[in-house]
């Protein structure tokens, strides 16, 4: 009955030979050995941020410690914990933290946009202004750089670029709730 399947369009030899390449390749091609350390840090750092997002801190700092520890450097990991350094008023360790993020990754927006946000907090606004260009270099700017940006210029009396930036952030969510 094969046989007939095989010749019944022509087609039909084509898709059964591909078939047979992937199960084939699927067998003989070496696979990503699994590391359970490397996927418990992932875990841990996706309950650090929920911990985060909920107001445990303790738990927070516990998991994103463990994060670090078992993964390769990942800037996520390092933002995480410079926002929860930032809670504790710690600003000296917070932008550490965003600083290894960044050299971590050069092309992850968030760690210049989380440097940005503490250099405008402790009231440094050239050196936030600064990092706000780089955060907008690096990729296609989100919803959150563009709201952020705008809050940036609306406190410096830029009224017109806050506006602009407004109207960015809308244009890429029109959801956005911020």
């Amino acid at each position: 009955h094969v046989y007939s399947f095989i010749n019944e369009r022509p087609g039909n030899k084509l898709r059964l030979m591909l078939s047979l390449l992937c199960a084939i390749a699927t067998v003989y091609i070496p696979q990503a050995r699994f590391n359970m350390e490397k996927e418990q840090g992932e875990a841990d750092s996706i309950l650090a941020e929920a911990y985060f997002q909920h107001g445990d801190y303790a738990n927070t700092e516990k998991c994103i410690i463990s994060a670090i520890k078992k993964q390769d450097p990942w800037s996520r990991n390092f933002n995480i914990l410079g926002l929860l350094k930032e809670k504790q008023m710690k600003f000296k360790d917070a932008m550490a933290c965003y600083l290894t993020a960044i050299k971590t990754d050069h092309f992850d927006p968030d760690g210049f946009l989380n440097v940005a946000l503490l250099f405008s907090r402790i009231g440094e606004k050239k050196k936030a202004e600064n990092f706000y260009k780089k955060a907008f270099n690096l990729r296609k700017p989100s919803d959150t750089l563009y709201y952020n940006y705008a809050l940036f210029c609306e406190s410096e009396g830029k009224t017109k670029d806050a506006v602009e930036n407004y109207i960015k952030c809308l244009k890429v969510n029109p959801a956005n709730e911020m």
